[in-house]
């Protein structure tokens, strides 16, 4: 490893007592606790204890108060925490944060391989290829910048060329120093990594949030994006993130640093040597590797995975000479040289305790697993769906067995298969009632639903609905709010949300002062919408967002959709004799009728929907999207398609053109 520069002085003894305090002692107490700050987070290996640690940090604080004016840029002092952001600005990655392709066997690592040592050989370079192997990190990305060995800037991926701003907030992660450590740095340094919570301190916040009665994080990564987007430093400051770089963005060299520390030209050297004397965490996990290296190692770090402090969800690999990264070149997406190879979706053994069946909105019944608490990749997975009637009867599975669930795209519980039958187990009976309502189910194919257009838990289910975030997006206004609302009478229908008032809501347990205020603003800030958006949020059997936009185009306006009759209704391009016998029989019902006149009440404004017949350049066109797009969200390009006239849809057909 590089060497590390030592600090002259680094003991409380040789500043505590000081009689005539001058600016060069303020400075070797700045290097004195940057080296320390690297010894205890990135090294593991402390020299002082945690009580001379504080004692110098609030000797630090002190010369600072007395001496504003010799307060310099890297002052370990910023780790405590207390700038306060408005905003993020934007910060442009150069060169771009590009994503990793993915293998999900070893079949396409090799796959990988024939390519880069194709590549290669007609470039002239014929050498045996050594691969850097690490942990694939589940955490957010982060980009650091340093100018002189000082720490400028740290800023999110984003959609990788332009992320956002985020500096008050990477100052106070602990294994990320404020000053380089280099004995000569690079004029400029930009270090690409990966913030994460390690379990232990995700339990513990998870822990005081619930004391404080706030809502718990559902997992390790998302309590590390929440963090980082907080605007108060001080709260990022009393988290415990953990950096751990993967690569270098870009390096301008200085001469000194250029004779003296030069950055190596093989990964591994750059994050175990070149990134640790820095002052960075040391990966334990580095390993060089030929390819008949790789599968082995993987089967290691999976049988790990579960013991690991942290959560991976798979390896990274990349070619290790830098030198030929230039020469393999990327796509518009990935990097040819390297690649993530994913562990499958998390798995665990648990007790199925039972089984309820919950009503949706639009009456399809389905049987939920209630599971006996289990941790799968940092998120305790309670419940998990079992999908409908003919899923229960593959998987043969009843109440008291021990069954496998995975988190599927480590995200959402699903129960797979039967592990192990239970020593008292007990028939899963579908209901041939509604569980809410009780009216006789009907079987519709593969689904089962319950016919009654009262029912109330179709009721709360469609309230519910119409607030979110697919509906009218009332900011505040969640699925708890809602059902307690419908429960108390105040909200019977979706128009009734537009006569809530601050005096209703104050008194509710649970309000406080400034809640009824948000929600009430959030709703009269919804009372001007778009007719697709208002389509969309109103639930109509078989009207998802394209249908939605496509009848709010062709009509203009709502009135001419409630008049129309079913024939003209299924005239329309991509509208079927489906489609349109829903639309028709929705607006056609004297319960719809007096919803749109109490939406009118209300003062809801239902916006024209506006068509520019000379952007229509993708008509009849059909577009699937997979995958991460380099400089657009899937939504973003799914819209821009939308304005253009094309059709976005979720899987590959034969009627896909794009």
């Amino acid at each position: 490893m590089l060497p590390v520069k030592k600090p002259q002085r680094r003991f409380l003894n040789e500043f505590r007592g000081l009689a005539n305090i001058q600016k060069q002692d303020y400075l070797d107490l700045v290097d004195a606790l940057n080296y320390h700050n690297y010894l205890y987070y990135a090294a593991d290996t402390p020299e002082i204890s945690d009580a001379d640690y504080d004692a110098m940090m609030r000797l630090l604080q002190q010369w600072e108060h007395e001496h504003p004016e010799w307060k310099v840029a890297g002052s370990p002092s910023e780790k405590v925490g207390s700038e306060i952001r408005k905003e993020f600005p934007e910060a442009r990655h150069n060169p771009p944060m590009l994503s990793l392709d993915n293998a999900t066997d070893f079949a396409e690592v090799k796959e990988f391989h024939n390519r880069v040592v194709k590549l290669l050989q007609e470039n002239g370079i014929r050498q045996e290829i050594i691969y850097y192997g690490e942990t694939k990190y589940d955490g957010l990305a982060l980009e650091i910048e340093y100018e002189d060995g000082i720490l400028v800037r740290g800023s999110t991926r984003g959609n990788g060329v332009v992320g956002e701003d985020i500096t008050h907030n990477v100052k106070t992660i602990r294994n990320v120093p404020q000053k380089l450590l280099l004995p000569y740095p690079p004029k400029y340094l930009s270090i690409r990594g990966e913030c994460i919570l390690r379990h232990e301190d995700f339990f513990t916040m998870n822990e005081e949030l619930k004391e404080k009665g706030e809502k718990p994080f559902a997992n390790p990564r998302n309590a590390a994006a929440g963090t980082l987007r907080q605007q108060n430093s001080k709260i990022a400051a009393e988290r415990n993130l953990r950096f751990y770089p993967y690569m270098i963005g870009r390096v301008e060299e200085s001469d000194l640093s250029q004779k003296h520390n030069p950055l190596p030209d093989h990964q591994y050297e750059i994050i175990t040597e070149y990134i640790a004397s820095a002052g960075f965490s040391k990966s334990e996990f580095a390993r060089r590797l030929k390819i008949h290296d790789i599968e082995p190692w993987y089967r290691e770090m999976l049988e790990k995975r579960p013991e690991l402090p942290f959560d991976i969800d798979g390896l990274v690999l990349k070619v290790d000479n830098t030198n030929w990264w230039n020469v393999l070149g990327a796509t518009s997406k990935y990097p040819r040289w390297a690649i993530a190879y994913k562990f499958p979706a998390r798995s665990a053994i648990t007790i199925l305790e039972d089984v309820q069946f919950q009503v949706g909105r639009t009456g399809i019944v389905t049987p939920v697993a209630h599971l006996k608490p289990i941790n799968i990749g940092g998120v305790i997975v309670m419940r998990a769906s079992l999908h409908n009637k003919d899923e229960l009867s593959r998987l043969q599975i009843q109440i008291g067995d021990y069954v496998e669930v995975i988190r599927a795209g480590d995200v959402i519980p699903k129960v797979v298969k039967l592990y192990k039958a239970g020593s008292n187990r007990r028939k899963i009976v579908f209901p041939t009632k509604c569980p809410v309502c009780k009216t006789p189910l009907k079987q519709e194919e593969v689904y089962v639903r319950c016919p009654n257009p009262e029912c109330p838990a179709k009721i709360v289910q469609s309230l519910q609905y119409f607030a979110s975030k697919d509906g009218m997006d009332f900011e505040g206004v969640g699925s708890e709010w809602v059902a307690k609302f419908y429960d108390l009478g105040f909200v019977k229908d979706p128009a009734d949300f537009y006569f809530l008032t601050e005096e209703k809501l104050k008194n509710l347990e649970g309000m406080g002062d400034i809640l009824p205020r948000k929600m009430i603003e959030a709703i009269q800030a919804r009372k001007e919408v778009p007719l697709h958006h208002f389509l969309m949020a109103l639930g109509i059997p078989n009207v998802g967002p394209y249908t939605a936009e496509v009848l709010a185009k062709h009509f203009k306006n709502l009135d001419n959709i409630v008049n129309a009759t079913e024939e003209e209704l299924s005239s329309v391009y991509e509208i079927g004799p489906i489609i349109a016998k829903s639309v028709h029989e929705f607006f056609a019902s004297e319960k719809t009728k007096k919803l749109l006149k109490k939406f009118q009440e209300a003062g809801l404004n239902i916006l024209e929907e506006k068509h520019d017949s000379s952007s229509r350049k993708l008509e009849g066109k059909t577009f699937v999207f997979t995958g991460t797009l380099s400089s657009l969200s899937r939504k973003e390009a799914e819209d821009m398609v939308k304005k253009l006239g094309g059709k976005p849809t979720s899987s590959v057909s034969k009627k896909t053109h794009y």
